[in-house]
C-alpha cells in the first residue's frame, strides 16, 4: 500500500496520498467486503495511536481516519496494510460498490462480487490511472439493501431474464447478459478514459447521446433499451436484515457521520463477543453488523445504542449533517458537531424530515449536498442559507450564540 500522491484535480484521499483539512491530514479507506470484527477492533486502536481519533463513516460507506500528521500517516498506512491478511479486506484504485449482504441476502436478484472482482482485475493496469479520480461504478443485486440512490458512472442492477440492466451517466442504456455485464462496463470504461483523465460519463453521455455507445458494446450482448433513469431513493439501512443462514444483519446509524475510535472499537468487540462475523460500513452514514444470532439482537441493540448509535430509522439525527467544527477543525469558525447534538436533543422533532447542515466553515465537508437549512460558521458568526449549500451566499447573519433560537424560529415559522 505504497505510491505517490494523486495530484489530481478532484482526487480523493487514499491511504499512501491523505488530504489536508482543518483539522491534520485525512485517509479514506473502503473496504471490498465486510471487515472481521477484530481487525476493526485494531483499526479503531490504530485512529487513536495516529489521528486524532475520529472516525468517518461516509456517505458512500467509507471510512476516514482523521487527524493524521506527515509523519503518522505514513505509518498508519503501514499498519493498515498488515491488517489486510487479518481481516481488512481494503479495496485500492477503481471505486466499485455492491452491497455489503452480497452473498448472503437470499432477496438479491444476483451475487455481484464475480462481476465486481472481474471488473476491479480488468481496471488493475493502467486503466483506473487514466480515469477521473472519481470514476465510480455500482453494482447492485437487490435485495434488502438495494444501492438505489448511490451515484455512479456506470451502474449495474436487475433486469430481468438474466440480464442486467446497465446505465451510464445516470441514463438507461440497455441490458447484457449477467455473464457479460463486467465486459461491458470495462468497455465503457475505456471509452470513457479516451476522453482523457478528467471525463465522466455524465458529460459524454451528454455529449455523444446513449445511443453512440452501442457499438463499444458489440459482442457483449447488449441490447438497447433505454428507460427511466436509476431509482433515486436507498433503503434506509438502519433495522434488522435476514441472511440465508438464518442470522442476521444488524445496521446502527452513526451519528452525524463520525465517531469516536473508542466506539468502533466497542461495538466491533460487540460483535465479536456476540457472535457476529463481518462489521461493514454501509451507504448512509451507518454500520451493518453481520451473522448475529437472532437470540442476541436485542443485545446488540442496547449495547449499541450505549455507545452512541442510533438504531431507530426516524431518529432526528438522521436528518442533521455536521462536520467536527472548532475546535477540532481549524477552519471551524462555529462548534458544529456539538451544536448539532444540542439542535438534535432540543429540537430535532420539529425538523419534520426536513435535512439540516451545521457547517464549520464555507467549505461544506459534511454535507456538499443544497439542505433545506443550512447553518454556516462565519468570522462574524453564524450565516443561514434555505435550500442551498454552505458555499451559498447567506440570506441572514446572526451570532452564533443565537443559533439554536434562529433554528426554533424557523421551524416555528415553516422556515418561513
Amino acid at each position: 500500500m505504497s505510491g505517490a500522491p494523486d495530484r489530481r484535480r478532484g482526487a480523493c484521499p487514499t491511504l499512501p496520498a491523505p488530504m489536508a483539512t482543518g483539522d491534520g491530514l485525512l485517509a479514506r479507506i473502503a473496504l471490498a467486503a465486510p471487515a472481521m470484527p477484530v481487525a476493526l477492533i485494531a483499526l479503531g486502536a490504530l485512529a487513536k495511536r495516529h489521528g486524532n481519533g475520529l472516525i468517518d463513516v461516509t456517505a458512500r460507506g467509507k471510512l476516514q481516519i482523521r487527524g493524521l500528521t506527515p509523519v503518522s500517516a505514513p505509518r498508519l498506512a503501514a499498519d493498515v496494510a498488515a491488517l489486510t491478511d487479518n481481516g481488512l479486506p481494503i479495496r485500492e484504485g477503481l471505486e466499485i460498490q455492491s452491497g455489503a449482504l452480497a452473498g448472503r441476502d437470499p432477496a438479491m436478484a444476483f451475487d455481484p462480487r464475480p462481476i465486481v472482482e472481474t471488473i476491479a482485475a480488468g481496471a488493475a493496469g493502467g486503466l483506473a490511472g487514466r480515469l477521473a479520480p472519481k470514476v465510480a461504478v455500482v453494482v447492485d443485486g437487490g435485495g434488502a439493501l438495494p444501492l438505489a440512490g448511490l451515484s455512479g458512472d456506470i451502474v449495474l442492477m436487475p433486469g430481468g431474464e438474466g440480464r442486467l440492466a446497465l446505465f451510464a451517466g445516470g441514463v438507461r442504456l440497455g441490458t447484457v447478459p449477467a455473464e457479460r455485464a463486467a465486459a461491458a462496463t470495462l468497455a465503457l470504461l475505456h471509452r470513457l478514459a479516451q476522453e482523457g483523465p478528467a471525463a465522466r460519463m455524465t458529460e459524454l453521455v451528454g455529449r455523444h447521446g446513449a445511443e453512440s455507445f452501442a457499438d463499444r458494446l458489440a459482442g457483449t450482448g447488449f441490447a438497447v433499451q433505454p428507460g427511466d433513469a436509476a431509482p433515486a431513493l436507498a433503503v434506509e439501512p438502519i433495522g434488522r436484515f435476514q441472511l440465508a443462514d438464518g442470522g442476521l444483519a444488524l445496521g446502527f446509524g452513526v451519528a452525524f457521520g463520525q465517531i469516536e475510535a473508542d466506539a468502533l472499537s466497542g461495538i466491533a468487540e460487540v460483535a465479536q463477543r456476540l457472535g457476529a462475523d463481518g462489521v461493514a460500513p454501509v451507504p448512509g452514514r451507518a454500520l451493518l453488523l453481520l451473522g448475529v444470532r437472532p437470540e442476541a439482537a436485542e443485545a446488540v441493540r442496547k449495547q449499541a445504542v450505549a455507545l452512541g448509535f442510533i438504531a431507530q430509522p426516524d431518529d432526528p439525527r438522521r436528518h442533521i449533517f455536521a462536520c467536527p467544527g472548532a475546535p477540532r477543525c481549524a477552519s471551524g469558525r462555529l462548534p458544529a458537531r456539538a451544536l448539532a447534538g444540542l439542535v438534535a436533543n432540543r429540537l430535532g422533532e420539529g425538523l419534520g424530515g426536513r435535512d439540516l447542515h451545521i457547517s464549520g466553515c464555507a467549505k461544506g465537508c459534511a454535507h456538499p449536498a443544497p439542505a433545506d437549512i443550512t447553518l454556516v460558521g462565519l468570522d462574524e458568526g453564524a450565516g443561514l442559507v434555505l435550500q442551498g449549500t454552505a458555499r451559498g451566499a447567506p440570506g441572514r447573519r446572526f451570532a452564533a450564540a443565537d443559533l439554536l433560537d434562529e433554528v426554533a424560529r424557523l421551524l416555528e415559522t415553516d422556515l418561513g
